[in-house]
């Protein structure tokens, strides 16, 4: 079962004068620290749902392998608005769907997996009687959400759609802490000054001749065009020019002597493009070894690195 992530870092807090994710906690940020939670626990695709300072925000967490999906006009839009855009966007790329403000922080990958084992259609999180995020629910109920009219949002949806909504109960006080005031912020800032980060590796797969030519960025490039049809909006995506899009593709062409898309130009809506069979083919063959090798991985830092955060 595939399980990816929605994450709303769209505009900010009221009474908050820096936008939410970008808030320093510990030695990273809270969008960092998201994404990061989120891939220890093999959490993909990422989504990203950006609007206010969306340049600085994009280009803050660029490299970090996610999908961006931008609001132009954000002061417009209510906030079920943007979760409905990103959930249309994912509703074909996994089974379920976890989906949470860019401003919470510190949930962790224990409250993930006690999520993921839920047998039910939906769950939330729950402290102490009160329900928190991320919420996930199945992607089956995607279509029917986007139809919600009610004055409730995600919430209102789900309540209204699916019957069976579980609420799981965690020891993770996080999942109910945003960071949506001052007074919130040094909260989380103190649970994660008093919180030891754990250890964990980094594993990318490269392919070279002479020159590395393909790597986790062409990789997400081809994926990207695989599914929405354009190279334009696939460098949006990744928060990367036309052109530097355009010189990874060509590099990575001339390297292998074979083309990797089928483009065509022109038309109402600008050209659209597509994996030739050979780019079918070799993105299939750089994901299963890079799948295996992270299998490997994980065994590896364990017999290595088991115990050292203890010394």
């Amino acid at each position: 079962m595939k399980i990816g992530a929605l994450i709303i870092a769209w505009k900010s807090s009221k009474d908050m004068e820096e936008l939410g994710p970008l808030l320093t906690i510990g030695n990273t940020s809270i969008i960092k620290s998201t994404i990061i939670t989120l891939q220890r626990a093999k959490v993909e695709p990422i989504v990203v749902v950006t609007g206010k300072r969306a340049d600085e925000l994009e280009k803050h967490i660029a490299k970090r392998g996610v999908i961006f999906l931008r609001i132009d006009n954000y002061e417009d839009m209510e906030m079920f608005e943007a979760v409905s855009l990103g959930i249309n966007y994912m509703k074909n790329l996994c089974d379920k769907i976890l989906v949470m403000p860019g401003k919470i922080p510190l949930f962790s990958t224990n409250t993930i997996s006690k999520l993921l084992q839920s047998k039910a259609s939906a769950a939330y999180p729950v402290y102490e009687g009160k329900k928190g995020h991320p919420v996930i629910f199945e992607t089956r109920f995607i279509n029917e959400i986007l139809k919600y009219k009610g004055e409730h949002g995600l919430s209102g949806a789900i309540s209204t759609l699916i019957e069976n909504v579980e609420l799981v109960n965690v020891e993770d006080e996080s999942v109910i802490m945003a960071a949506d005031s001052k007074e919130n912020y040094e909260k989380i800032k103190e649970k994660a000054f008093n919180e030891k980060s754990s250890l964990r590796y980094l594993l990318q797969l490269r392919i070279a001749k002479d020159e590395i030519f393909f790597g986790p960025g062409i990789a997400q490039f081809l994926s990207l065009v695989k599914n929405n049809g354009s190279m334009q909006t696939s460098c949006k995506q990744m928060n990367m020019s036309y052109s530097k899009g355009l010189k990874m593709l060509s590099v990575a062409e001339k390297e292998l002597g074979v083309s990797l898309l089928v483009r065509q130009s022109g038309g109402a809506n600008g050209g659209s493009s597509c994996l030739s069979d050979m780019g079918e083919d070799i993105l299939r063959r750089y994901f299963e070894m890079e799948s295996k090798l992270k299998e490997k991985a994980e065994e590896l830092f364990t017999e290595y690195f088991d115990g050292l955060e203890e010394l």
